[in-house]
């Protein structure tokens, strides 16, 4: 009998509802506040509302769907290297990549039941 492993594979499962302060994304995250509050200065992460301006930063709130940005930009800035700046611009490329990928399939779809 052979022994086969597979890939590990890591995800998250959360209510979107849900809510985020500051030092429970930390924790969530295991990343120092400080890096986290970067994040939000360079618009890569995003509080509820007004937070930015209105608030101190302990007083934050975040969806939880903020938890999966915060990670991957923390993997960006240890695994490649890449200063806020970098990582900010690669996000919102991403995002842009994933919004034409859905464009695509939408016309596909409009394709197909034309024909």
């Amino acid at each position: 009998m052979s022994s086969r492993t597979g890939p590990v594979l890591s995800g998250y499962i959360f209510e979107e509802e849900a809510m985020l302060s500051l030092s429970e994304l930390c924790q969530s995250c295991q990343m120092p506040a400080e890096m986290l509050v970067k994040l939000v200065e360079y618009g890569i992460i995003t509080p509820e509302g007004n937070a930015v301006r209105d608030q101190q930063a302990h007083q934050w709130l975040f969806q939880r769907s903020e938890m999966i940005r915060a990670d991957k930009a923390f993997r960006m800035e240890r695994d490649l290297g890449i200063n806020f700046a970098g990582i900010a611009l690669v996000m919102d490329l991403l995002v842009e990549v994933d919004d034409l990928r859905q464009q695509v399939y939408q016309m596909r779809i409009a394709d197909q039941s034309a024909n």
